[in-house]
């Protein structure tokens, strides 16, 4: 499925607005995507400045704005699908990098489907992903748990934004 930033972004507030998190678009030229949990917020770019300011590595717009969008949604499911709880038990360093491979993993895992990413891209994530797991220093036995216990978490995350993308139309472009 080809989707347009205007696509993406009305997916991204319908999504928010069925959950009750809130949405809201910023033009402020120092705003970054992000979601805060503390407010239940999701923030992100107007699509028309954020086309005027896309960063010079990215490939393409929309792209790069759909995977930066995914990867905050992402987050924004720790309180629906209760994965706060899950991080019990964890440091504070371990839950944010377990926090932060789930949200990539789950835009590098969406993008993929649905034929959004260029191999730059691809690569970028990789290498984000790779990073956040070196937090874990764990031996192979230990990571290959850490990694089914990440992807369990990432099948529900895709699974809950397929849902919602799924009513995204050539309508909205």
């Amino acid at each position: 499925m080809k989707l347009s930033l205007k696509q993406i972004d009305n997916f991204a507030e319908t999504y928010c607005k069925e959950n009750g998190i809130g949405f809201t678009r910023s033009q402020d030229p120092n705003t970054v995507c992000f979601y805060s949990l503390e407010k239940n917020e999701v923030v992100v770019p107007d699509t028309q400045f954020f086309q005027e300011n896309c960063p010079q590595s990215c490939i393409n717009d929309v792209i790069y704005f759909c995977h930066t969008v995914i990867h905050e949604l992402s987050h924004s499911t720790m309180p629906i699908l209760e994965r706060t709880s899950f991080y019990e038990g964890m440091n504070k360093n371990e839950a944010r990098a377990f926090e932060e491979c789930v949200a990539e993993m789950s835009a590098y895992y969406f993008m993929t489907k649905n034929k959004l990413y260029s191999n730059e891209n691809k690569i970028q994530s990789i290498s984000y992903i790779a990073n956040w797991l070196e937090t874990f220093h764990l031996d192979d036995k230990k990571a290959e748990q850490k990694l089914q216990q990440i992807k369990e978490k990432v099948n529900e995350v895709v699974e809950l934004l397929d849902f919602y993308i799924s009513f995204v139309s050539e309508e909205d472009d």
